[in-house]
């Protein structure tokens, strides 16, 4: 084999009918489509040559003006106006990390592989290879790829790369660190459990043009999991194809679709001991309080208060990790129902310690009340006494009262 050129082109693998990349492409047709075919299966030379030739579709291409294949591809089926474009997709994920649960989001590293035929390719090499690096890179077509729950990538770590085989066969390579948004729910908090789609489409394109399909049935990849929340493994996610409408100016038209979905489970043990522990702590702290005696005012109202204040905090807290929402979650009822018994215990304080007051000053008035008396009775007998007028009757228990 020449440099670069890696074997010869497999007679098995060109005429093998895989539908997963469109079938084999017509070499045998006698037709101008099959004369061309055979020219581009000609093709060879060392790598950097061999893909000049299979960007600009030599020996063909100069005389049609074709200057890239950044166009649809050529499958059989395209060619015989049979069917779709049949793209094939795999998806491995690599890690999941930075689950942001007040803009539910989370960051995943993944790599994406496509494969489809392409019958523009033939050349009579078993694979070339195209980096990202490579100043052909962009002269072969890519899908233009949209996932919907696609907030961010980070160009940063993008990496393609295409694979191209003799036989017609395209793998288009694509490694992505992107930030997905995924619909939480929180009511069950912090036993919560959310359950997360990622939608893959190449957008207003109609599926008569092009059908995605997954290559297998599983995802691969390596372990998921965070130190907050369990993520299902990636052989347990789910895979799925459909089709989704789309308005056009031709009117209604199906795009073709693939699904893949998942759950991300909370480990309650970080919440527990943040919020549920302590809330309880603090009214324990503040129910012993009750004990004290009403007239240690300072203890009183410090064992009263600084609960109050601590539960406020870690409610606002709380809600500050959260988007806002329109319904409670088992977590913050808690907290809410800890808040008010805490304030119950301050309003109890209250009540015993202004009746304290009340009780006192009642009870200085009644002792003020009896001296008076003792002493208008004292005064009476010595005037009786010195000679004057007879005592007064002592008062009755009535008047007393």
């Amino acid at each position: 084999a020449e440099r670069g050129c890696i074997g010869g082109t497999s007679d098995e693998l060109l005429a093998k009918d895989l539908p997963l990349f469109g079938g084999p492409c017509p070499i045998a047709d006698q037709t101008s489509d099959g004369e061309m075919l055979r020219r581009f299966l000609n093709r060879s030379g060392v790598e950097d040559s061999l893909i000049a030739q299979l960007a600009t579709a030599h020996p063909d291409g100069a005389s049609q003006g074709i200057e890239s294949l950044d166009s649809r591809p050529l499958s059989n089926a395209v060619l015989r106006g049979q069917g779709p474009q049949i793209l094939s997709m795999s998806l491995e994920v690599d890690r999941i990390s930075e689950i942001n649960q007040k803009a539910m989001t989370f960051k995943m590293h993944y790599v994406i592989k496509w494969f489809w035929r392409d019958c523009r390719l033939l050349m009579h090499c078993k694979k070339v290879t195209v980096n990202q690096q490579h100043a052909r890179f962009s002269s072969f077509w890519v899908p233009p790829l949209r996932i919907t729950q696609r907030e961010a990538d980070d160009a940063a770590m993008l990496v393609q790369r295409h694979e191209l085989y003799g036989h017609g066969w395209h793998v288009f390579t694509e490694e992505h660190m992107s930030i997905f948004r995924c619909h939480f729910h929180y009511a069950d908090m912090p036993y919560d459990s959310h359950h997360c789609i990622l939608e893959f489409l190449l957008p207003d394109e109609p599926a008569s043009d092009y059908q995605i399909l997954w290559k297998k049935d599983t995802i691969g990849g390596l372990e998921l999991n965070t130190g907050e929340w369990v993520i299902d493994q990636v052989g347990d996610w789910k895979t799925s194809t459909g089709t989704v409408e789309y308005d056009s100016l031709s009117g209604m038209l199906n795009s073709s679709r693939a699904f893949v979905s998942f759950t991300i489970t909370r480990k309650p043990a970080n919440m527990m001991e943040t919020y549920v522990v302590p809330a309880g702590f603090f009214f324990l702290v503040s129910w012993v309080g009750l004990w004290i005696s009403p007239a240690a005012v300072p203890a009183r109202a410090a064992i009263g208060i600084i609960p109050v204040l601590v539960i406020s905090n870690k409610i606002t807290a709380l809600y500050a990790s959260l988007p806002p929402l329109g319904y409670a979650t088992k977590i913050s009822s808690y907290m809410t129902m800890a808040l008010m018994m805490l304030t119950v215990n301050m309003l109890e304080y209250g009540v015993v310690h202004v009746s304290s007051k009340e009780s006192k000053r009642l009870a200085d008035a009644l002792k003020a009340q009896k001296e008076k008396v003792v002493d208008e009775c004292v005064v009476s007998v010595d005037a009786y006494e010195g000679g004057g007028a007879a005592p007064p009757p002592p008062p009755s228990r009535t008047a007393h009262a």
